[in-house]
C-alpha cells in the first residue's frame, strides 16, 4: 500500500539535521552515496589518507560514515577508533614556534597523547596527565616498526609504578591485569585516528601554515614508522592549496582525496536522504513497530 506523505511537515521533519554529520550514524548510513574514489579511504591497508574539499561539501559526514563502518562492518578486526578535531588536539599541548622539526616531532606525541587517552577509557581509567599520557620525543624512537597498541600499553604499564600517589588513586589496584588483557585482545587490532577540521580556525600566516604543515608532515612519518595505524583526516581545499608549496607535503598528494560531487550524484543522495527521513518519520507518526 501506497504511504500518505502529504501530512507530513517536510521543513520540520524530513531534514531534521541539515549537517550530515551531525546525523544519527545509522541515518547517515542508511542514505550516504559511496563513490569509488572512497575506497582507498575505508581500506585498511591504506595507511593514510587525507580528504580534500571546499567547506559543506561532506568531509565530516565521510568520517562519521567510516566511523560507522569501522563499528559494524565485519570488514574492519576489532579496530580502535580515536575521532577527534583539529581543535581537541591543538588543546592537548602548547604549539609555540616556527620550527618546522620540533612542531613535526610534538605533533606526534599529541597524537600518541590522544591514543594513550582513548585507551584509558576503553579500559576504564583515566590516562590524561601528561606524566603518563605524553609520549616523550625519545620514546618515539622506542615505537618504531612495532605493533603500535602494543608499544603504548607496555610503556604505560612501565609508567604506572612511578606515579606519584595523587595520580596512582585513580588507577584501578588490578591495572596490571586490565591491561594486561587488553593488549592481549587488541593484539591484531588496528588503530584509526579520524581527524576532522585540522585547518580550523586557520588563518594564511607563516605560523599557522608552519603548523599546519607539520602536522602533515608528523602524521605521514608516524604511519611510516609503526604499525597497525591508519589515519584520516578532513581539510578545506584552500588551506590546502596554501600549504602545497611547503617542504614535504608535495609527499602527501598520493594520499589526496578530493570530493567533487557531480550535479546526479548529489541528486541521487538528496533524493535517498529524502526517502530515508520521511520513511523513519512516518513510522514514528504512525506507531512503533508499525511497519510500512
Amino acid at each position: 500500500m501506497k504511504t500518505d506523505y502529504s501530512e507530513l511537515k517536510g521543513e520540520e521533519v524530513i531534514f531534521i539535521n541539515d549537517a550530515g554529520e551531525d546525523e544519527p550514524q545509522e541515518v547517515l548510513d542508511s542514505y550516504f552515496i559511496d563513490i569509488e574514489e572512497f575506497d582507498e579511504f575505508y581500506n585498511e591497508s591504506t595507511s593514510l589518507c587525507v580528504v580534500s574539499a571546499r567547506k559543506g561539501m561532506g568531509k565530516s559526514a565521510l568520517l562519521s560514515r567510516l566511523e560507522y563502518k569501522l563499528r559494524n562492518s565485519s570488514d574492519y578486526e576489532n579496530p580502535i577508533i580515536v575521532r577527534s578535531t583539529g581543535n581537541a588536539l591543538l588543546g592537548l599541548g602548547d604549539f609555540q614556534g616556527k620550527d618546522q622539526a620540533y612542531l613535526e616531532n610534538y605533533w606526534k606525541q599529541i597524537v600518541c597523547k590522544k591514543i594513550n587517552i582513548e585507551i584509558g577509557k576503553l579500559i576504564g581509567f583515566a590516562l590524561a596527565d601528561n606524566e603518563i599520557s605524553m609520549v616523550e620525543a625519545a620514546e618515539l624512537e622506542g615505537i618504531k616498526s612495532k605493533n603500535l597498541v602494543g608499544a603504548l600499553v607496555s610503556r604505560i604499564k612501565g609508567k604506572i609504578p612511578y606515579l606519584n600517589l595523587e595520580l596512582k588513586k585513580s588507577i584501578p589496584d588490578n591495572w596490571e591485569q586490565l591491561l594486561k588483557t587488553y593488549q592481549e585482545s587488541h593484539s591484531k587490532s588496528a588503530v584509526w585516528v579520524l581527524i576532522d577540521d585540522i585547518d580550523a580556525k586557520y588563518l594564511d600566516t607563516e605560523e599557522y601554515q608552519i603548523r599546519i604543515g607539520s602536522f602533515f608532515s608528523a602524521i605521514r612519518g608516524l604511519v611510516h614508522d609503526v604499525k597497525n595505524l591508519n589515519i584520516r583526516v578532513t581539510v578545506r581545499t584552500d588551506v590546502w592549496h596554501n600549504l602545497r608549496y611547503l617542504e614535504d607535503l608535495d609527499k602527501l598528494e598520493q594520499y589526496l582525496i578530493e570530493i567533487n560531487w557531480t550535479k546526479n550524484r548529489t541528486k541521487e543522495m538528496l533524493a535517498k536522504r529524502i526517502s530515508s527521513n520521511a520513511f523513519k518519520a512516518a513510522n514514528m507518526m504512525l506507531g512503533k513497530g508499525k511497519n510500512l
